[in-house]
């Protein structure tokens, strides 16, 4: 399956804003900090590897990008507010303060847009950035190559 092209506001969301009341009690909304803030201290690795990262969110965009600015995230943040990656993709959702959210899950994407790897359910945020490095030591060295798509 190949990633859609969809343009994303620009982006990167307020630690204390734009979460409905009680947020933090559904299963899976916590840790999204703990998440950004672990792939920004191995942000150099992931480039080391080849890698780029994005987070993607259903928060506006300038939510993210006030988020991204307060944890000084050296990647960006995607706002699908709209729905259209999530739909596109199929991607798990549920709803909460009136809106539809993301899931979270990890995706490998290589470089001509196909979609090489999807983890999910992702539960201990933290751990789940060190397999993904795991996973692109794999291809990196050979053992996992990523074929061409086709």
């Amino acid at each position: 399956m190949h990633a859609p092209k969809i343009s994303f506001p620009g982006a990167f969301a307020p630690e204390s804003h734009g979460y409905p009341p009680r947020w933090a009690e559904i299963p899976g909304t916590r840790g999204c900090t703990l998440e950004a803030l672990t792939y920004a201290g191995r942000a150099d690795r992931f480039a080391a590897a080849g890698a780029r990262i994005r987070g993607v969110s259903t928060q506006r965009a300038d939510q993210l990008r006030a988020f991204a600015a307060h944890a000084a995230l050296p990647y960006e943040l995607l706002s699908d507010a709209d729905g259209r990656l999530a739909t596109a993709l199929r991607l798990p959702t549920f709803r909460a303060g009136g809106g539809d959210r993301l899931k979270r899950l990890t995706m490998l994407i290589d470089p001509a847009g196909t979609i090489r790897d999807v983890r999910f359910p992702v539960t201990d945020p933290a751990a789940s950035v060190d397999e993904m490095l795991d996973l692109l030591g794999g291809y990196s060295s050979g053992a996992g190559h990523i074929p061409p798509p086709g």
